[in-house]
């Protein structure tokens, strides 16, 4: 999931994949990640796009990184992500261009 994370990801596309059914698939998630499959990879989106945020650069948008990891959504995107990280990912990137 992680090499495709950027990628449209479908719980019928995981289940073909690793060759089980959608039952072993959130059980599983459940017991190792204590989460769903599709919550686990919004999880790792919003640290990638966090991760980019804080290393990037002055011409950096932030609704670009957000749709380049999947978020097409930009409201939405920058509500859950304050849900996150405690703060607006335009918060993030000013921090780092302050620093």
């Amino acid at each position: 999931m992680k090499t495709h994370a950027r990628d449209k990801v479908t719980i019928e596309g995981i289940c073909d994949y690793a060759g089980v059914s959608r039952f072993t698939l959130f059980s599983g998630f459940k017991e190792y990640f204590g989460d769903s499959p599709l919550g686990w990879l919004k999880k790792y989106r919003m640290t990638q796009v966090r991760h980019a945020l804080m290393n990037s650069n002055s011409r950096t948008k932030v609704s670009s990184m957000a749709m380049e990891w999947g978020f097409n959504h930009f409201g939405r995107f920058s509500q859950e992500y304050q849900l996150f990280f405690g703060e607006l990912p335009s918060q993030t990137l000013s921090q780092n261009k302050e620093v």
